[in-house]
């Protein structure tokens, strides 16, 4: 008989293999404990509800999710949902409200659907979106990770703002007071912060402070590195302070664009007005655009992928690339 329950710790193998064999072969996740465990436990808890049939040990059905803040009633983010045929043709939606009833999350923002997953939701009314992305060239004569048929570099105004580096959450905390992080949408805190970017066990983000013309941060910029035949590109995977000031910065991009080597910067964000990219002479970017700016990296796959979601129930929300698990290590290296 199939039970629905939260995972315990001496279920993580079994869990592992699960995605080892219908997720992804060769899955980070599924293949190194110690990120499996940064990213599913906390305080001895792990943070997947499973269908299993304890009595043989087959497991048929999980739901892992992120939480950005342990609190009462918090903001979490679905992570891998994965059901096999089993007895029951409901589980993986059996499992999912059991989750709900027991967190209570105020809100489930989790970009990152994947087809089946946007399917499911439709058919169950909810209405499917898709985050922004925009990018912003080199210029250079050839690009070796974009696909570039049109070229467009607009010019940038130098607004005085520009992007430093800064090495620890203690400046982190100097820029962006906690409040402002616990009254956002998805709510987060310092220790989110830190647990993220500061403590993740594969990647390395560097941290930018955003500062004004008279030399005073007032955000905070997160980025990371990707390579692939011999060039590399820059994401920019999260973003705190307001979003006016994501439309001041492409000179300093653009600088760091020049000192790096970088083919493009780029950038997924949802609840981010469009008209602050494109004022600032950033490019759109969808499956159907003639420019081809990967996301994928692990393999390297030269295409276009726009992140599905659920649209938010919460019309305050604004998301990144780097909520839920949409930048993480996919294949064991």
């Amino acid at each position: 008989m199939i039970s629905i329950r939260r995972a315990k710790l001496k279920d993580i193998p079994t869990i592992m293999q699960f995605m080892e064999d219908h997720w992804l072969h060769g899955y980070a996740l599924a293949n190194n404990r110690a990120f499996f465990e940064w990213q599913f436990v906390h305080d001895g808890k792990v943070n997947i509800w499973i269908g299993i049939d304890d009595e043989i040990g087959k497991l048929y059905a999980i739901q892992s999710f992120i939480v950005y803040r342990y609190v009462d009633n918090p903001d979490l983010s679905g992570s891998v949902w994965l059901a096999i045929k089993s007895p029951d043709p409901t589980l993986a939606f059996n499992i999912q409200d059991a989750l709900w009833q027991e967190m209570k999350p105020r809100t489930v923002p989790s970009p990152g659907l994947r087809p089946d997953a946007v399917k499911a939701f439709s058919l169950l009314g909810h209405t499917i979106t898709k985050m922004d992305h925009y990018y912003r060239l080199a210029d250079i004569e050839n690009y070796k990770i974009a696909l570039i048929k049109e070229k467009n570099i607009p010019p940038a105004t130098n607004t005085g703002y520009c992007l430093a580096p800064i090495y620890t959450l203690e400046e982190v905390k100097n820029i962006i007071p906690e409040r402002q992080l616990i009254e956002s949408t998805p709510s987060k805190d310092y220790e989110y912060i830190q647990w993220r970017y500061f403590n993740h066990p594969i990647f390395e983000y560097e941290i930018w402070k955003i500062t004004n013309p008279d030399s005073v941060a007032e955000g905070v910029l997160i980025t990371r590195n990707e390579q692939a035949n011999g060039a590399k590109s820059c994401k920019i995977v999260d973003f705190y302070g307001n979003p006016k000031l994501l439309g001041k910065i492409t000179y300093a991009l653009d600088c760091i664009i020049d000192d790096r080597h970088y083919e493009y910067i780029d950038i997924y964000s949802y609840g981010i007005p469009t008209d602050i990219y494109e004022s600032a002479g950033l490019t759109m970017c969808d499956a159907s655009s003639p420019n081809i700016i990967p996301n994928y990296f692990q393999p390297y796959s030269p295409q276009n992928s726009d992140i599905m979601l659920v649209k938010p129930d919460l019309p305050d929300t604004i998301l990144f690339r780097g909520d839920s698990d949409q930048d993480k290590p996919r294949l064991l290296e």
